[in-house]
This record gives structure tokens, C-alpha cells and sequence, in this order.
């Protein structure tokens, strides 16, 4: 891998998991109480990068090159992120949501992608170009184990947020 210029590892299926947030920092998803770092929400995409020097130069400066990571659903891409392009292995995670919706308050000079709502259980594609080569996985989400979802209810709870969402872009 050391060798390869770029090398995308399987990315593993990503969880929607509910938290309840109460007194302060502290999480409960079970009978106790919990308090330090916990694992990204979604799902992380792993790869390696051997970057040319050019690049690897840039480091650490306000001119880094960011990679472009899209996730699509079929051929429609619906969320770009963009991690870092730093030579060895790279992650970022995918909060498992989609682009927000373009109004005048999303508008932010940041590098940050704005979250907009989440995504229903199902397959997704990443997509990565790099050095004129297109690398693509896909990956499962999948709904809360702990709880039976009511897939028509969140099928219509998400065609009703993407219309609401449309509605309000500019």
C-alpha cells in the first residue's frame, strides 16, 4: 500500500444510532452513565495517499490540497466532504446525512460542507478521484438495531424534508 499513490480501504456500513443528551456531557444509550471520547457518528472512510512532493509542501499551510469525497446515491451525488491529502493513512468520517439545503444563512467562508438531513437506510456509493483515477466502494446504512424502524414513516418523513428543503434554497 506504501507504494500505491492512492488506495481506498473498504469502508464499514454505518449505524443511525439515537442518543439522548442530558446532564451536560454524559450520554445514555444504556443503564449507566458514560463521560470521555466516543467513536464519530456515521460511518469513516479510510485511504492512503502518496502524494507528490508539490503537494506534501503545502502541508500545514492555508493553501493544503483537501481531498474530494463524494457520496452518492445511484449516480446523484448528494454529500462532498473533504479530508486531508497527507501522506499515509487518512480518515474522515460521514455523519450520514446529506448536503444541506443552499440558503442565505448556509452561506460560511469555512472549507466545512454544511450537514443537512439524514439519510434513510440503505446502499450508498463513495467516490473518490485521485491521479486521473476514479475509486469507488459502497456502503450500507443501517437503521438503529435497538429499534424497529417504520420504514414507510421515515419515507415519508424524508420526502417531506427534502420538499421543505426545497422550498427554502434561494
Amino acid at each position: 500500500i506504501n507504494d500505491k499513490k492512492f488506495h481506498l480501504f473498504e469502508v464499514e456500513q454505518g449505524y443511525q444510532y439515537h442518543t439522548e443528551y442530558w446532564a451536560g456531557p454524559f450520554t445514555s444509550s444504556g443503564d449507566a452513565m458514560f463521560k470521555g471520547q466516543k467513536r464519530a457518528y456515521g460511518s469513516i472512510v479510510t485511504y492512503s495517499v502518496n502524494p507528490p512532493d508539490s503537494v506534501r509542501a503545502l502541508e500545514d499551510t492555508p493553501k493544503e490540497n483537501k481531498l474530494k469525497i463524494e457520496i452518492l446515491v445511484g449516480d446523484q451525488v448528494i454529500r462532498v466532504i473533504k479530508g486531508p491529502m497527507r501522506k499515509g493513512l487518512n480518515r474522515v468520517g460521514w455523519d450520514l446525512s446529506r448536503s444541506a439545503f443552499h440558503t442565505p444563512t448556509s452561506v460560511d467562508s469555512t472549507d466545512l460542507e454544511k450537514s443537512g438531513i439524514f439519510v434513510t437506510p440503505g446502499t450508498y456509493k463513495i467516490r473518490v478521484n485521485y491521479d486521473g483515477k476514479e475509486y469507488v466502494q459502497s456502503i450500507e446504512v443501517k437503521p438503529d438495531p435497538r429499534y424497529t424502524p417504520d420504514s414507510e414513516g421515515r419515507k415519508q418523513t424524508q420526502e417531506l424534508a427534502m420538499k421543505t428543503g426545497r422550498l427554502m434554497e434561494t
